[in-house]
């Protein structure tokens, strides 16, 4: 009887085992089930943070103070981070044409993508003093005189007579203009784009203007450059600082105070690298450049002044005319653009220049030549 109940007892035991066991098994998979629909909403989520408040890779991680040492190397050994996530999450995130086994790494891009070309700094803009005109030309009358101030002789003698000869004269005001044309959808596809090409073109037509304010032409529209109207200046130094200099007293003798020095690039430099017998650099150092002038004249550089030349002047006698600023214009009304989804950019400026005394700006030769 005892042998019996013993058999009984062992036989519930051994099916009650079984049955634990399958329901562990049950349990198991039923765990590896949940994980995975876990893992799923993870990664569709693109590693949203966890309610269980555990660190979450995309924000949480890369903030924590643990970390943020690490990444300081203030922390010389072993750190841990409960990151919650299986895994497949990170494995198996979706990285495009990368193995699904490498975790994507998102490249740094600069701000804007795109960079403008080499600026030129346009300096003579900024010393001729402005005047707003309203009309496509101005006019102004230049005096010239003949005879000078003098003592009295004796009472009664007739006194020193000043003849003044007036002319008017008349100077364009010039439109400098540029356009391009863009596709409709790239403008809006590329962050900033727009503006980019605003920059660009503001400088292109801006620079043009520096050009013509010193060697245009004064015909057909074109401004009369100050290079253009000057007139030349005889000196007798040979180094080419000393002329610059004689020509700056000279016209100081004949009432003018020339403020301002135009010289090509190549020629400030060759200036620039002059030497005494000791070999020490007279006008600064590569280490410890001076400001650029000479004869406490300021230097502007342009490449629209002819090499071996320099030009002087007085501002004082000018006028930078000042019609129209630059201007942007974007439409899409232009030809066939809308149709075609293009979009025509137009930046333009209106200006002119008024010399008032041919004398104020004289040209001076650095070198000297013959004949």
């Amino acid at each position: 009887m005892e042998a019996e109940l013993i058999s009984e007892i062992k036989k519930f035991s051994d099916t009650a085992s079984a049955r634990l066991n399958e329901i562990h098994q049950q349990q198991i998979l039923l765990k590896e089930q949940v994980r995975e629909i876990e893992q799923k909403q993870v990664r569709s989520t693109h590693l949203a943070p966890r309610a269980n408040g555990n660190l979450t890779f995309n924000k949480d991680f890369l903030n924590e103070e643990s970390f943020a040492k690490f990444r300081s190397r203030a922390v010389q050994s072993t750190e841990h981070y409960n990151l919650a996530q299986g895994i497949k999450a990170l494995v198996g995130v979706d990285t495009g044409d990368s193995p699904a086994s490498v975790f994507p790494v998102a490249p740094d891009r600069a701000a804007g993508a795109y960079y403008q070309g080499g600026v030129r700094q346009l300096r003579l803009l900024s010393l001729l003093p402005a005047l707003p005109v309203s009309s496509n030309r101005y006019e102004f009358a230049q005096l010239n005189s003949d005879g000078d101030a003098a003592a009295q002789a004796d009472e009664g003698d007739e006194k020193a007579e000043i003849i003044f000869d007036g002319e008017l004269a008349s100077t364009p005001i010039a439109t400098i203009a540029v356009h391009t044309t863009a596709s409709a959808q790239v403008l809006d596809d590329v962050a900033g784009l727009d503006a980019l090409l605003q920059r660009i073109m503001t400088y292109k037509v801006q620079d043009k203007l520096e050009a013509s304010l010193i060697t245009g032409s004064g015909t057909a529209g074109n401004i009369d450059g100050l290079y253009t109207q000057a007139i030349a200046i005889t000196t007798a130094q040979t180094k080419p600082a000393d002329r610059i200099g004689e020509a700056q007293y000279k016209m100081q003798n004949d009432g003018y105070e020339p403020n301002v020095v135009l010289l090509n690039p190549a020629d400030w430099f060759a200036i620039n690298v002059t030497d005494n017998l000791q070999e020490d650099y007279v006008y600064g150092s590569p280490a410890v450049p001076r400001p650029n002038s000479l004869w406490g004249m300021p230097v502007v550089t342009s490449p629209s002044v002819p090499v071996g030349r320099a030009l002087i002047g007085d501002t004082n006698q000018t006028n930078f005319l000042d019609r129209m600023q630059p201007t942007l214009y974007l439409t899409r009304d232009h030809k066939d653009y809308a149709t075609r989804n293009l979009v025509l950019i137009l930046v333009e400026l209106r200006a002119g220049l008024a010399l008032y005394d041919a004398l104020a700006f004289r040209r001076v030769d650095l070198e000297a030549r013959s004949g």
